[in-house]
Protein backbone atom coordinates (compact mmCIF):
# COMPACT_ATOMS: atom_id res chain seq x y z
CA UNK A 1 0.00 0.00 0.00
CA UNK A 2 1.40 3.41 -0.99
CA UNK A 3 1.31 6.43 1.30
CA UNK A 4 -1.44 7.92 -0.90
CA UNK A 5 -3.54 4.76 -0.51
CA UNK A 6 -2.93 4.72 3.24
CA UNK A 7 -4.07 8.32 3.62
CA UNK A 8 -7.13 7.71 1.44
CA UNK A 9 -8.15 4.73 3.56
CA UNK A 10 -7.73 6.84 6.71
CA UNK A 11 -10.17 9.54 5.57
CA UNK A 12 -12.21 10.50 8.64
CA UNK A 13 -10.13 8.39 11.04
CA UNK A 14 -8.89 9.74 14.38
CA UNK A 15 -5.12 9.80 14.72
CA UNK A 16 -2.37 11.04 17.02
CA UNK A 17 0.90 12.57 15.81
CA UNK A 18 4.07 11.77 17.76
CA UNK A 19 7.29 13.74 17.50
CA UNK A 20 10.21 11.47 16.66
CA UNK A 21 12.50 14.18 17.99
CA UNK A 22 10.93 13.65 21.40
CA UNK A 23 9.37 10.18 21.53
CA UNK A 24 6.42 10.09 23.91
CA UNK A 25 5.53 13.68 23.01
CA UNK A 26 2.49 14.36 20.82
CA UNK A 27 1.04 17.23 18.85
CA UNK A 28 -1.32 19.07 21.21
CA UNK A 29 -4.55 20.87 20.27
CA UNK A 30 -3.67 23.34 23.00
CA UNK A 31 -6.25 25.61 24.62
CA UNK A 32 -4.27 28.60 23.31
CA UNK A 33 -5.28 27.39 19.80
CA UNK A 34 -1.57 27.25 18.99
CA UNK A 35 0.20 24.03 18.10
CA UNK A 36 2.24 22.58 20.95
CA UNK A 37 4.18 19.38 21.64
CA UNK A 38 3.51 17.71 24.99
CA UNK A 39 4.18 14.39 26.66
CA UNK A 40 1.61 11.65 27.14
CA UNK A 41 2.07 7.95 28.02
CA UNK A 42 0.82 5.80 25.16
CA UNK A 43 -1.51 4.00 27.54
CA UNK A 44 -3.31 7.31 28.20
CA UNK A 45 -3.85 8.34 24.57
CA UNK A 46 -7.39 6.93 24.35
CA UNK A 47 -8.43 9.34 27.11
CA UNK A 48 -6.28 12.32 26.02
CA UNK A 49 -8.59 14.27 23.70
CA UNK A 50 -5.95 16.98 23.20
CA UNK A 51 -3.79 14.50 21.25
CA UNK A 52 -6.48 13.53 18.74
CA UNK A 53 -7.08 14.80 15.22
CA UNK A 54 -9.46 13.78 12.46
CA UNK A 55 -7.51 13.14 9.29
CA UNK A 56 -9.39 14.42 6.24
CA UNK A 57 -7.93 13.12 3.00
CA UNK A 58 -8.10 15.72 0.23
CA UNK A 59 -6.21 14.13 -2.67
CA UNK A 60 -3.03 12.15 -3.30
CA UNK A 61 -0.84 12.72 -0.21
CA UNK A 62 -2.60 15.94 0.88
CA UNK A 63 -4.68 16.09 4.08
CA UNK A 64 -6.10 18.57 6.54
CA UNK A 65 -6.29 17.91 10.27
CA UNK A 66 -9.23 18.79 12.53
CA UNK A 67 -8.87 18.90 16.31
CA UNK A 68 -11.22 16.48 18.08
CA UNK A 69 -10.96 18.76 21.13
CA UNK A 70 -12.21 21.71 19.08
CA UNK A 71 -14.57 20.58 16.31
CA UNK A 72 -14.37 22.67 13.12
CA UNK A 73 -10.87 23.89 14.06
CA UNK A 74 -8.15 22.95 11.60
CA UNK A 75 -4.38 23.25 11.64
CA UNK A 76 -3.38 26.45 9.88
CA UNK A 77 0.10 27.34 8.59
CA UNK A 78 -0.50 30.86 9.79
CA UNK A 79 0.94 34.16 8.58
CA UNK A 80 2.08 35.00 12.12
CA UNK A 81 5.69 34.48 13.09
CA UNK A 82 6.69 33.26 16.55
CA UNK A 83 8.50 35.54 18.97
CA UNK A 84 11.58 33.36 19.31
CA UNK A 85 15.21 33.53 18.27
CA UNK A 86 15.50 33.47 14.46
CA UNK A 87 11.71 33.75 14.34
CA UNK A 88 11.80 34.96 10.74
CA UNK A 89 12.61 31.36 9.70
CA UNK A 90 9.35 30.08 11.13
CA UNK A 91 5.57 30.35 10.85
CA UNK A 92 3.14 29.66 13.66
CA UNK A 93 0.84 26.67 13.40
CA UNK A 94 -2.56 27.54 14.82
CA UNK A 95 -6.02 26.03 15.07
CA UNK A 96 -8.37 28.10 12.95
CA UNK A 97 -12.16 27.83 12.89
CA UNK A 98 -13.79 26.92 9.59
CA UNK A 99 -17.39 25.76 9.18
CA UNK A 100 -16.68 23.06 6.58
CA UNK A 101 -13.68 20.91 5.71
CA UNK A 102 -11.32 23.49 4.12
CA UNK A 103 -10.57 21.45 1.01
CA UNK A 104 -9.67 24.47 -1.12
CA UNK A 105 -7.93 26.56 1.57
CA UNK A 106 -4.17 26.26 1.17
CA UNK A 107 -3.53 27.40 4.77
CA UNK A 108 -5.16 24.16 5.98
CA UNK A 109 -3.58 21.74 3.52
CA UNK A 110 -0.51 19.63 4.27
CA UNK A 111 1.37 17.04 2.22
CA UNK A 112 2.64 13.89 3.92
CA UNK A 113 5.94 12.38 2.75
CA UNK A 114 7.68 9.28 4.03
CA UNK A 115 6.91 5.71 5.07
CA UNK A 116 3.67 4.17 3.76
CA UNK A 117 2.69 3.02 7.27
CA UNK A 118 3.19 6.63 8.48
CA UNK A 119 5.77 5.52 11.05
CA UNK A 120 8.24 8.21 9.92
CA UNK A 121 6.91 11.14 7.89
CA UNK A 122 7.53 14.79 7.15
CA UNK A 123 4.59 17.18 6.96
CA UNK A 124 4.81 20.06 4.48
CA UNK A 125 2.56 23.09 4.11
CA UNK A 126 0.75 23.61 0.82
CA UNK A 127 0.46 27.32 1.59
CA UNK A 128 4.23 27.72 1.59
CA UNK A 129 5.85 24.58 0.26
CA UNK A 130 9.17 25.44 1.89
CA UNK A 131 7.62 25.25 5.37
CA UNK A 132 7.66 21.92 7.22
CA UNK A 133 6.27 20.94 10.62
CA UNK A 134 8.91 21.33 13.30
CA UNK A 135 8.74 19.88 16.82
CA UNK A 136 10.65 22.89 18.07
CA UNK A 137 12.84 22.91 21.19
CA UNK A 138 10.44 25.51 22.64
CA UNK A 139 7.77 22.73 22.76
CA UNK A 140 5.83 24.62 20.12
CA UNK A 141 4.75 23.16 16.81
CA UNK A 142 6.06 25.51 14.13
CA UNK A 143 6.51 25.71 10.39
CA UNK A 144 10.26 25.72 9.69
CA UNK A 145 11.90 26.84 6.47
CA UNK A 146 13.39 23.91 4.56
CA UNK A 147 13.95 22.74 0.98
CA UNK A 148 10.53 22.03 -0.52
CA UNK A 149 11.77 19.03 -2.49
CA UNK A 150 13.22 16.95 0.34
CA UNK A 151 11.65 16.13 3.68
CA UNK A 152 13.81 17.03 6.70
CA UNK A 153 16.50 14.50 7.52
CA UNK A 154 16.84 15.84 11.07
CA UNK A 155 14.54 14.64 13.83
CA UNK A 156 12.85 18.03 14.29
CA UNK A 157 10.89 17.34 11.11
CA UNK A 158 10.07 13.67 11.68
CA UNK A 159 6.70 12.48 12.98
CA UNK A 160 4.74 9.27 13.41
CA UNK A 161 1.01 9.22 12.63
CA UNK A 162 -0.86 6.42 14.38
CA UNK A 163 -4.13 5.46 16.00
CA UNK A 164 -4.51 6.42 19.69
CA UNK A 165 -4.58 2.66 20.32
CA UNK A 166 -4.09 -0.28 18.00
CA UNK A 167 -7.52 -1.65 16.98
CA UNK A 168 -7.75 -5.42 17.35
CA UNK A 169 -10.59 -7.90 17.04
CA UNK A 170 -11.11 -11.56 17.75
CA UNK A 171 -13.90 -14.09 18.42
CA UNK A 172 -14.41 -14.97 22.09
CA UNK A 173 -16.40 -17.93 23.44
CA UNK A 174 -19.56 -16.64 25.16
CA UNK A 175 -21.79 -19.75 25.29
CA UNK A 176 -21.60 -23.53 24.97
CA UNK A 177 -24.32 -26.18 25.12
CA UNK A 178 -24.34 -29.96 24.60
CA UNK A 179 -27.68 -31.50 23.51
CA UNK A 180 -27.84 -35.13 24.53
CA UNK A 181 -31.44 -35.65 23.44
CA UNK A 182 -32.79 -36.94 20.12
CA UNK A 183 -34.61 -33.70 19.32
CA UNK A 184 -33.51 -30.08 18.78
CA UNK A 185 -33.57 -27.74 21.76
CA UNK A 186 -33.29 -23.97 22.20
CA UNK A 187 -30.52 -22.64 24.38
CA UNK A 188 -30.67 -19.09 25.77
CA UNK A 189 -27.53 -17.17 26.65
CA UNK A 190 -26.59 -13.64 27.65
CA UNK A 191 -23.77 -11.47 26.41
CA UNK A 192 -22.52 -7.91 26.63
CA UNK A 193 -22.70 -5.54 23.66
CA UNK A 194 -21.20 -2.07 23.46
CA UNK A 195 -18.13 -0.48 25.04
CA UNK A 196 -16.67 -1.26 28.46
CA UNK A 197 -13.28 -0.75 30.13
CA UNK A 198 -10.86 -3.45 31.12
CA UNK A 199 -9.05 -1.24 33.65
CA UNK A 200 -10.22 0.31 36.92
CA UNK A 201 -11.47 3.53 35.32
CA UNK A 202 -15.17 3.94 34.68
CA UNK A 203 -16.30 4.31 31.08
CA UNK A 204 -17.54 7.81 30.25
CA UNK A 205 -19.54 7.77 27.06
CA UNK A 206 -18.97 10.58 24.56
CA UNK A 207 -20.11 11.10 21.00
CA UNK A 208 -16.54 11.87 19.86
CA UNK A 209 -15.18 8.61 21.29
CA UNK A 210 -18.06 6.60 19.81
CA UNK A 211 -17.36 8.08 16.38
CA UNK A 212 -13.63 7.45 16.82
CA UNK A 213 -14.22 3.76 17.53
CA UNK A 214 -16.70 3.39 14.69
CA UNK A 215 -14.35 4.95 12.16
CA UNK A 216 -11.07 3.45 13.33
CA UNK A 217 -12.47 -0.09 13.42
CA UNK A 218 -13.82 0.36 9.89
CA UNK A 219 -10.47 1.43 8.44
CA UNK A 220 -8.30 -1.20 6.77
CA UNK A 221 -4.99 0.62 7.13
CA UNK A 222 -1.62 -0.78 8.13
CA UNK A 223 -0.52 1.81 10.67
CA UNK A 224 0.22 1.41 14.32
CA UNK A 225 2.25 2.57 17.34
CA UNK A 226 5.46 1.62 15.51
CA UNK A 227 6.54 0.44 12.09
CA UNK A 228 6.41 -3.17 13.30
CA UNK A 229 2.90 -2.93 14.76
CA UNK A 230 0.49 -4.14 12.12
CA UNK A 231 -3.22 -3.51 11.85
CA UNK A 232 -5.00 -6.51 13.35
CA UNK A 233 -8.69 -5.92 12.59
CA UNK A 234 -9.71 -8.84 10.38
CA UNK A 235 -13.46 -8.18 10.14
CA UNK A 236 -13.51 -4.65 8.73
CA UNK A 237 -16.78 -5.12 6.84
CA UNK A 238 -18.60 -6.23 10.02
CA UNK A 239 -17.37 -3.18 11.94
CA UNK A 240 -18.36 -0.88 9.08
CA UNK A 241 -21.92 -2.21 9.14
CA UNK A 242 -22.24 -2.10 12.95
CA UNK A 243 -24.76 0.40 14.33
CA UNK A 244 -23.93 3.25 16.71
CA UNK A 245 -25.27 1.09 19.58
CA UNK A 246 -22.16 -1.11 19.24
CA UNK A 247 -19.99 1.89 20.09
CA UNK A 248 -22.09 3.12 23.01
CA UNK A 249 -21.96 2.13 26.69
CA UNK A 250 -22.08 -1.64 27.17
CA UNK A 251 -25.24 -3.39 28.28
CA UNK A 252 -26.30 -6.96 28.91
CA UNK A 253 -28.60 -8.58 26.41
CA UNK A 254 -29.65 -12.07 25.47
CA UNK A 255 -30.66 -14.31 22.62
CA UNK A 256 -31.15 -18.00 21.91
CA UNK A 257 -29.78 -20.60 19.53
CA UNK A 258 -31.12 -23.94 18.36
CA UNK A 259 -28.92 -26.91 19.23
CA UNK A 260 -29.35 -29.93 16.90
CA UNK A 261 -30.07 -33.37 18.41
CA UNK A 262 -27.07 -35.30 19.73
CA UNK A 263 -24.73 -32.38 19.07
CA UNK A 264 -23.08 -29.57 20.95
CA UNK A 265 -22.70 -25.99 19.92
CA UNK A 266 -20.25 -23.24 20.83
CA UNK A 267 -21.03 -19.56 20.27
CA UNK A 268 -18.23 -17.07 19.65
CA UNK A 269 -18.84 -13.31 19.76
CA UNK A 270 -16.84 -10.83 17.70
CA UNK A 271 -15.17 -8.46 20.15
CA UNK A 272 -12.82 -5.52 19.65
CA UNK A 273 -10.01 -4.23 21.82
CA UNK A 274 -8.84 -0.59 21.72
CA UNK A 275 -6.33 0.06 24.44
CA UNK A 276 -8.25 -0.41 27.70
CA UNK A 277 -11.61 -0.50 25.91
CA UNK A 278 -13.50 -3.65 24.97
CA UNK A 279 -16.26 -3.56 22.34
CA UNK A 280 -18.86 -6.31 22.06
CA UNK A 281 -20.81 -6.74 18.82
CA UNK A 282 -24.01 -8.54 17.84
CA UNK A 283 -22.02 -10.67 15.40
CA UNK A 284 -21.52 -14.36 16.24
CA UNK A 285 -19.91 -17.47 14.84
CA UNK A 286 -21.33 -20.92 15.62
CA UNK A 287 -19.34 -24.12 15.88
CA UNK A 288 -21.00 -27.52 16.14
CA UNK A 289 -19.33 -30.53 17.70
CA UNK A 290 -20.25 -34.18 18.31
Amino acid sequence: MSINQTLKSLNGAVVVIQSLRNPGNYVDAHNSKEGRINGCPRSNLVDAIWTKFILHHIQNNIVCLEAVRYPDHYFDMNTDKPKIKNGDRYQELKLTHFNVIPRDQDWALFSIFGEADLSNVGIRSERWTDRWWDAHTSKRLLGAKHDRGNRPADSWGKFEISFPALPEDRYELVASKKNETSFAIDHSFSYESGVSRTDSKGFEESSSLSLELQKNFGVAANIGPSASAKFTVTNTSVWKSSTSETFSMAKKTGTSVTVPPDKGIKIYQLQGRYGSLNIGTHHFRKEEYE
